[in-house]
């Protein structure tokens, strides 16, 4: 570890916990009280680290501020760089992790509330599950880019500090980041579909209760409102997987073979091919969001090792940057005494 690399682990740290928020991103009912609790503190905990790795002074901020006049090549009159990105970096702060929120603040995306009996619980916006997906998709692709420009600056002729144990631990963070991001959007693409399915069949029993054909060519099932709604979230959703995918730098087999499954899976609900025989629809959407498990059980296990050691040493490094920082001050106050 040095200073190089104390840098990375702080962007890095920022990355992590945009992508920490996909566990807001699944809905699901909990009965287990020390679940709640656990989640709660997590929740806590994670807007603290968050707030402090981008507070003046931090690795993310630096760059920002470095890049406070610099604007995109070709767009005139845009925003800069740096103040864009640290904009989005506290809307997130604000709207998810509930930092510096006020009652002018945007209705947030994650919350903590009181529940009937006192206790603090850990609530999710779920019209907004769509929006919380797009924010860490965009948000983590643009922390992890500033990591990716600093690695070819260090990797250059001019430094030569290529920061192999900081890749080695990204090449594993970035499988494990896609496995966990599929595993939560396509429960959301699934549900979908489901929902879908659902407000079509709706639409078709209200049409012929009005005495409508609905195997008119006139009869279009997209004009009805909630059917265009439904469509346009179900969209965007899979227009956030396409963006995810396109971005992958570190290519890993299983990875590609699950996203190839994937788009296999998607043909049953698009209607280009059956289900298969004895499949019901509820099995088929449960083997659609399984897909990526196998993957996120993996990577999650590979890299939970390489991080905890990267972070150990972080630890490390900074204790003795500590006390060297205390014996170079000794001098000066035995000389003022």
């Amino acid at each position: 570890m040095n200073e190089n690399g104390r840098y990375l682990m702080g962007l890095y740290q920022v990355a992590l916990l945009i992508g920490n928020a996909l566990d807001y991103s699944v809905i699901l009912p909990i009965d287990d009280q020390d679940f709640k609790k656990d989640m709660v503190n997590r929740y806590e905990t994670r807007a603290k680290v968050y707030d402090h790795f981008i507070a003046p002074g931090s690795p993310i901020d630096f760059f920002c501020e470095k890049n406070k006049n610099t604007t995109l090549q070709g767009v005139e009159n845009g925003p800069a760089v740096g103040v864009k990105i640290m904009d989005q970096l506290r809307e997130f702060s604000t709207d998810v992790y509930g930092n510096n929120r006020t009652e002018d603040s945007n209705t947030p995306i994650v919350s903590l509330v009181s529940n009937a009996e006192g206790m603090k619980e850990v609530r999710v916006e779920s019209s907004k599950i769509n929006h919380l997906f797009d924010m860490i998709a965009g948000l983590h692709q643009t922390v992890v880019d500033t990591i990716y420009g600093h690695l070819e600056y260090f990797n250059s002729n001019n430094v030569n500090d290529p920061q192999p144990e900081f890749i080695d631990l990204l090449s594993t963070y970035e499988p494990y980041y896609v496995s966990n991001f599929m595993v939560s959007i396509s429960i959301n693409i699934a549900e979908k579909f489901g929902e879908y399915n659902n407000v079509v069949k709706a639409a078709i029993e209200n049409a012929r209760r009005n005495g409508v054909d609905t195997n008119s060519p006139s009869f279009k099932l997209e004009e009805d409102p909630t059917i265009h709604f439904v469509i346009s979230e179900l969209n965007q959703l899979l227009g956030l997987v396409a963006f995810v995918k396109g971005k992958i730098h570190y290519k890993k087999d299983d990875v590609e073979a699950c996203f190839t499954k994937y788009e296999e899976q998607l043909e049953y609900f698009k209607g280009v091919k059956p289900f298969p025989e004895g499949k019901t629809t509820a099995d088929v959407l449960k083997d659609f969001y399984m897909i990526f498990n196998n993957c996120l059980s993996t990577y999650s296990s590979q890299w939970k090792d390489k991080h905890e050691k990267m972070y150990g040493d972080l630890v490390e490094f900074e204790r003795k940057m500590r006390e060297e920082l205390q014996k170079n001050q000794q001098p000066e106050q035995t000389e003022k005494e």
